[in-house]
């Protein structure tokens, strides 16, 4: 079945070809997948009203055929200790639709961890819906981590951020064939602060096409994205960034940055970045960069004797660092460090 994702609000020239992406989605074959869950699919009526995820069809599949749904809770004034949960596909089980409910209360505090990756050779396929729902002074940190090779993703995040709630968000997206990213921010409540920092990696043939779009709704209200990715071999990547300021939210700030370093001719590399203001009184930002690495750099590296190979790979590094050192799940941590080292020394 093929559906239309990743869909701008304000759409721009069709030749772009950035409107939206066509999704050739796979036959879903019921299974069991190996994990225990804490419910059945939930309508969140929290939600209603709000459009978010890369495509109604992929919030359809996991509300009638998903095989995983989890809900993490945080009382009033309660603090949960950080938990990391394993989600692995496998050939006996190449298909997961799972869904991730995360609520946390009035003054309650919440740390998780989704750790995402396959196995095998069979080429697996995953739809992934989070929900985060801060509620006044709540505090949320997600880390969202995503190893996998042969793999189709559709990752759905949604945010709400009631008054003074704070939500840091952390995506890692290191591979997959086609990964598909939508990530829909509402900011509910005045002086709501949801911080965002992501690293991507495209490798071999790796299609990744990713949307982030923020909605300011109340005054006072706090955004900030940082991106920070590459891109080697035939990897392609489109991304779409929306800082939306709508009437009302005077007072309001948001920043959104990507810097994408290119290892290779042959990638392809889209960035779309859009501001929008409904409101004088904000304070609104937007870049994108992209390009080759930096030919001093790479000689000064070189004259102290490492290789051309090795010189790459420490100047990406240095450009993940700081997003990776936000994990404090160490084993986690590692892994992704030996998994983006694996594919470079493939170079």
């Amino acid at each position: 079945m093929e559906i239309l994702g990743n869909k701008l609000a304000y759409r721009t020239y069709r030749h772009t070809k950035v409107n939206e992406v066509t999704i050739d989605l796979p036959e879903i074959k019921p299974q069991a997948f190996p994990l225990e869950s804490t419910g059945s699919f939930e309508d969140r009526p929290e939600l209603e009203g709000y459009t978010y995820g890369v495509a109604q069809e992929a919030l359809d599949l996991n509300r009638t055929q998903g095989n995983v749904y989890r809900k993490y809770l945080a009382d009033k004034d309660q603090v949960k200790a950080s938990q990391t949960i394993h989600l692995t596909t496998s050939d006996d089980s190449p298909q997961l639709l799972d869904t991730h409910d995360i609520i946390v209360e009035e003054g309650g505090k919440l740390s998780l961890v989704l750790s995402y990756k396959d196995q095998g050779q069979v080429e697996k396929f995953r739809n992934s819906l989070i929900r985060i729902i801060a509620k006044k002074a709540a505090e949320v940190n997600v880390y969202i981590i995503q190893k996998e090779d042969r793999s189709m993703s559709l990752e759905s995040v949604v945010v709400l951020a009631e008054e003074k709630a704070k939500v840091r968000l952390r995506q890692y997206e290191m591979g997959a064939l086609k990964n598909y990213m939508n990530t829909q921010v509402e900011l509910l409540g005045q002086e709501a602060d949801v911080d965002i920092k992501s690293i991507y990696f495209g490798h071999e043939e790796d299609q990744l096409n990713i949307l982030y779009h923020v909605n300011h709704h109340k005054p006072k209200t706090k955004a900030n994205l940082v991106i920070n990715g590459a891109l080697m071999d035939q990897s392609q990547k489109n991304l779409k960034t929306t800082l939306d300021f709508k009437e009302g939210s005077g007072g309001s700030q948001g920043s959104e940055e990507e810097y994408t370093v290119l290892l290779d001719d042959s990638v392809l590399n889209i960035s779309v970045p859009v501001l929008l203001s409904h409101e004088d009184d904000i304070a609104g930002n937007h870049a994108a960069s992209s390009g080759e690495i930096d030919a001093d750099l790479l000689f000064y590296l070189k004259s102290r004797g490492i290789d051309h190979q090795l010189a790459e790979s420490l100047i990406v590094e240095s450009k993940y660092a700081s997003t990776i050192d936000l994990l404090k799940d160490q084993e986690e941590k590692d892994a992704i460090w030996e998994y983006f080292r694996n594919k470079m020394n493939k170079r």
